[in-house]
């Protein structure tokens, strides 16, 4: 050929540039084989069909996740076959690292939510990423806003759910949720912690009169058919039972939504004809508001309960656990509890940023540490806002409580029982830190209560104690952590929502104990041990048994069982 002819076949720039073509394509080839040569993690497939090991696996998830890693040293995975999947576990920490913070192609966390995910919500909700609905909302600019919401909707509900006399007024609203088997003078700790959060969201989403129509006790009766972790908890009762219940469920939701969106707008009609909307734009009082004014070309029915769904589903996983188990641990432990309160009162004051009391574990060179983060919270503050308000709700005031915020860190770490997992995509699979290769198709996982209850990254990992977060900073040692609120590349976009709905509630429950003696409530532990599933692989731990918590209000003897 021509340009074969015009080219010196022997020159020293043809040899390289052929040499350098044949060793990429020879390297790129070698690697495919290594991927497909390398070993597989030890595989255990069971001997039941489909269900694989999984009556075991789900029998006592922790105690069969602990004793496979016993038999596998030096931190090696190993693989199992549950319900039709196969799931590799990994130990090592850049396989976990891995897991959490790959930023290549081949693990995709909606694809693999989406396939766990397929027999346990109803086939009518699509779960696709929903960035352009949440990314605007938990903006800066409405946390204030949500902060405003909450706090007013919580002095409302928490005296309802808790038997407390309200400080505004409440009649059209329902009652408490307790059932009827409840002592008098107790209250269903986990039980009212869903119910509340469930109402603070659903108010949050529609406005008050999503709680005052008669719809919320439907819409929490649909949503409690649903839910998802009951399925992670159950799953065997939710593949064979729940399918048909859980489409009917889906049904009635987006009936409630479609009742509710055109009750909101007869409403902005009407208020619109009254002249109670002028030139500025009427304050949003629900998300409804904020979404019906971003939907420029309109607003579709089928996104907008998906939205819903998505906003409320936190109830049922993280949010409401999360509570529980804080105002679990607060009634439990006096002196963490005092160090809440003092920074309740400290607060509330009109200082943007909180202090603690002192604690019998701290030396001098703590307290220096301390007033030295203290310095630099202020200087924060200040740089933020150059005027700090008195209101006790304000944002600043809040989301400046390390106190509080060191609590729901602390339960996050002590109560994830949950495994974190990926899907992996790429059809040549993944090539671990130790050498094994995972198959395109595997949920690659690893479980957060092992992460959590590590000596190398924590104190005494099995107590409760948020000192590891105020002083001793164990968070940066672990390098991963708060792992219940998503992780690496997949963090909760709500994160900060939920924090601020649980501190706002904690303050409205024990705050009002540094304000005199006498107001407000106290609480106190009456079930002492709280009895966990064995078989969960959700977001959190929930109790098998009602957890009873006694509460003593104001001019009341107190009632201890």
């Amino acid at each position: 050929m021509l340009w074969m002819s015009a080219v010196d076949m022997g020159s020293p720039v043809f040899i390289t540039v052929g040499v350098a073509l044949v060793t990429t394509l020879l390297l790129a080839h070698m690697r495919r084989h290594a991927q497909t040569t390398q070993p597989l993690p030890p595989s255990y497939r069971g001997w039941v069909p489909f269900l694989g090991v999984g009556l075991a696996f789900l029998k006592n998830v922790n105690d069969f996740l602990i004793k496979m890693h016993t038999k596998h040293l030096n931190d090696s995975p190993f693989r199992i076959y549950v319900a039709g999947k196969w799931w590799s576990l990994v130990y090592a920490l850049p396989d976990v690292k891995l897991v959490l913070n790959s930023k290549e192609s081949d693990l995709s966390f909606l694809e693999g939510f989406a396939d766990l995910m397929q027999d346990m919500l109803p086939k009518g909700f699509t779960f696709i990423p929903r960035h352009h609905f949440f990314l605007p909302l938990f903006r800066d600019a409405n946390m204030q806003w949500f902060c405003n919401l909450l706090a007013a909707e919580a002095k409302t509900q928490i005296p309802l759910l808790f038997h407390a006399p309200s400080s505004s007024s409440s009649s059209s609203y329902s009652s408490s949720p307790s059932s009827p088997s409840t002592p008098p003078g107790l209250i269903d700790l986990f039980d009212t912690c869903r119910h509340l959060v469930m109402r603070l969201n659903l108010r949050v989403l529609f406005g008050p009169h999503i709680l005052k129509d008669g719809r919320y006790g439907q819409f929490y009766e649909c949503f409690d058919v649903i839910d998802p972790e009951k399925g992670l908890v159950d799953m065997m009762s939710s593949l064979l039972l729940g399918p048909r219940k859980k489409e009917q469920a889906w049904v009635k939701i987006r009936g409630l939504t479609e009742e509710a969106l055109v009750l909101y707008r007869k409403a902005k009609e009407e208020r619109g004809r009254e002249g109670e909307v002028g030139e500025k734009e009427e304050r949003a009082e629900s998300v409804l508001d904020l979404l019906v004014r971003q939907e420029v070309g309109g607003m579709d029915l089928e996104e907008l309960v998906a939205d819903m769904f998505a906003f409320v589903f936190a109830a049922f996983t993280n949010s409401f656990a999360v509570l529980a188990w804080c105002i679990w641990e607060l009634a439990g432990n006096e002196e963490v509890r005092s160090r809440f309160v003092a920074e309740c009162t400290t607060s509330s004051s009109g200082s943007c940023s909180s202090s603690s009391s002192s604690s019998r574990y701290r030396d001098d060179s703590v307290e220096k540490l301390e007033q030295q983060e203290m310095r630099q919270v202020r200087s924060d503050s200040n740089k933020k806002t150059s005027k700090c308000k008195a209101d006790d709700h304000h944002l600043s005031n809040i989301e400046n409580m390390r106190v509080g915020k060191a609590v729901i860190d602390e339960v996050i770490r002590l109560h994830s029982p949950g495994l974190f997992f990926r899907k992996v995509v790429n059809p040549h699979g993944l090539l671990l830190s130790t050498g094994h290769h995972v198959p395109a198709g595997d949920f690659l996982a690893f479980s957060a209560r092992h992460i959590n209850t590590l000596s190398s990254f924590y104190h005494s990992p099995l107590d409760f104690d948020i000192d590891r977060f105020l002083v001793r900073d164990e968070k940066k040692k672990a390098g991963i952590f708060a792992l219940q609120w998503g992780g690496g590349r997949h963090p909760c976009l709500g994160a900060r929502f939920a924090a601020l709905e649980i501190l706002l509630v904690l303050r409205e429950v024990f705050g009002e104990e540094g304000k005199g003696e006498g107001k407000g409530m106290r609480l106190w532990r009456v079930t002492e041990e709280v009895e966990v599933s064995k078989g969960q692989v959700g977001t959190s731990d929930k109790p098998v048994h009602p957890v009873y918590v006694g509460v003593l209000l104001k001019g009341e003897e107190e009632v201890r069982e």
